[in-house]
């Protein structure tokens, strides 16, 4: 029963700190979450672009959006571990909103309890690498990582993957 109350937790606590972004105001989407004594499965969807991003240029427009889904990552990796005690590795996977209901994975990583940040200051992109996220950024903008999901159906499909980008991971 204990591990129910620490899951709502966890929910509580990433509608509460996660209800607005600092690059969106758009409200973070959990698609799924499922935990298993000292695992869990996490996947949401990254927060869209802010509606006064459409004045900017389209590459800082995208550099917001990959800051703000790098910066939701890290925290609900942090949320995560906070709230469920035992927990000691989770799987987590952002997803990009595509039209007609489906999505494209842009961000995986298993992360572990133990897993420490550096006392030193680095870069965002460098913080989620050493959090145990994989990623693929190019021109400042997150790339498909290979997979999509069709949420109408829940059915996984591949696609190809751009061979001339280079993965962070």
């Amino acid at each position: 029963m204990t591990e129910i109350f620490q899951v709502f937790e966890f929910l509580r606590n990433v509608r509460f700190n996660l209800r607005f972004g600092e690059w969106s105001r758009g409200h973070l989407e959990l698609k799924r979450i499922e935990v298993r004594k000292t695992e869990a499965w996490c996947d949401w969807v990254a927060r869209p672009v802010d509606e006064w991003d459409a004045y900017i240029p389209a590459h800082a427009s995208a550099s917001n959006f990959t800051a703000q889904t790098l910066e939701d990552a890290i925290n609900i990796r942090a949320v995560l571990f906070g709230a469920l005690v035992g927990l000691e590795t989770a799987e987590l996977r952002a997803f990009r909103a595509l039209p007609n209901d489906r999505h494209e994975l842009i961000l995986r990583g298993t992360a572990f309890r133990d897993d420490k940040l550096p006392a030193r200051n680095t870069a965002l992109a460098m913080r989620a690498k050493l959090l145990g996220f994989h990623f693929t950024v190019a021109d400042g903008s997150l790339i498909c990582l290979g997979s999509q999901i069709d949420s109408a159906s829940d059915s996984h499909f591949s696609t190809s993957f751009p061979t001339h980008l280079k993965e962070v991971s």
